[in-house]
């Protein structure tokens, strides 16, 4: 390894007090640093991040353990890829929507109307990161091994207005968005799409900057956005954003057999528990937020059908985009599209 990421490595280990040491550290033999930008009790955290690390520690018996950097301590959302690929974290959160530049056809994931649930989804996407194909080059290209990939809940309208009942409800709304395919949709739609990490939410709905998010249900009460909703919507064909754990490709190729393995198949395994997670608390949540008063409502089927019909614009410009930067776009949406689940 250079001399840049032992210096790094140094650092971090002066910042073990800032982070959260898992359990057999004192054992282990590999000590590897994990970065997130999640609030503390998130559940992406817990059920995704934290539970990679520890059947990383187990699947190993206890050869891996872990220092735990979250709430963006080394990096924000947008900067843990580059953290990862420089040495300056062994592995991290990566989400797609973030890294359009970097992981352009990743965000086919993103894309209205792919998958209805994360179980439907994420095994497909997961499918296509393990492959040798464009979607795991994307993150080789970055000197990053892609670990897991989970495709969240279809993203509703959560907002800090009545409920958008009509296609003219959306016009002119300006509406947060975590990037990517994601801004083409409410493009689509005829908002105004404002992109920025999830964490940087809160402040611009509370001070009026956006009307609201396109945003998954499990994500809305860890970022205290349902303070300031009052309505949400539960049927929309939007597309979703997509969660990724990614390791520094020469810290992974210096591991031993045994330990890449381990954290192998804690990827599989993290993969299966969190899209269950999901969708197993989605209508938790809902129920939450009408006991808050907030109004979760339905879109009409009719209303359904012409949102559907201008989503679909979002997928062709996609395509075009993509293919105007020389990307094999249309063969990615297509390997996509088999792969998913009804």
């Amino acid at each position: 390894m250079s001399m840049q990421t032992n210096a790094w490595r140094a650092a971090l280990a002066a910042m073990v007090a800032a982070g959260v040491s898992m359990a057999g550290a004192a054992r282990a033999e590999t000590v590897l640093t994990f970065a997130d930008s999640f609030p503390d009790g998130h559940y992406l955290a817990e059920e995704g991040m934290k539970y990679w690390m520890q059947r990383a520690e187990e699947l190993s018996d206890g050869a891996i353990s872990w220092t735990y950097f979250p709430a963006g301590q080394i990096a924000k959302a947008g900067g843990i890829l580059t953290a990862v690929r420089d040495g300056r974290v062994d592995a991290g959160y990566v989400g797609i929507g973030y890294f359009s530049d970097k992981l352009p056809l990743n965000s086919v994931s993103m894309l209205p109307g792919m998958a209805p649930t994360a179980g439907a989804g994420s095994p497909g996407y997961w499918a296509m990161l393990k492959a040798d194909g464009p979607l795991r080059q994307e993150f080789l290209d970055s000197n990053a091994v892609p670990m897991m990939g989970v495709m969240l809940d279809p993203y509703q309208m959560v907002m800090a207005t009545p409920p958008l009942t009509t296609p003219e409800d959306f016009v002119g709304k300006k509406v947060r968005s975590g990037g990517g395919a994601m801004n083409l949709t409410l493009e689509s739609l005829g908002a105004t799409p404002v992109a920025m990490p999830a964490p940087d939410m809160y402040v611009a709905m509370e001070r009026g900057t956006v009307d609201g998010t396109l945003f998954a249900i499990n994500s809305v009460k860890p970022y205290r956005v349902d303070e300031l909703t009052e309505s949400v919507s539960t049927n929309g064909p939007f597309g979703t954003f997509v969660i990724t754990i990614a390791i520094n490709k020469e810290t992974f190729e210096g591991l031993a057999p045994a330990e890449q393995e381990a954290l192998r198949q804690a990827g599989e395994e993290t993969v299966t528990h969190l899209a269950n997670y999901v969708d197993a608390n989605v209508g938790k949540r809902l129920e939450e937020f009408r006991a808050q008063g907030i109004t979760v409502y339905d879109f009409p089927p009719d209303v359904v059908t012409v949102l559907e019909e201008a989503l679909t614009e979002a997928e062709a410009d996609w395509v075009r985009r993509m293919s105007d930067r020389g990307l094999p776009a249309a063969e990615v949406l297509a390997d996509f599209k088999r792969r998913m689940q009804p």
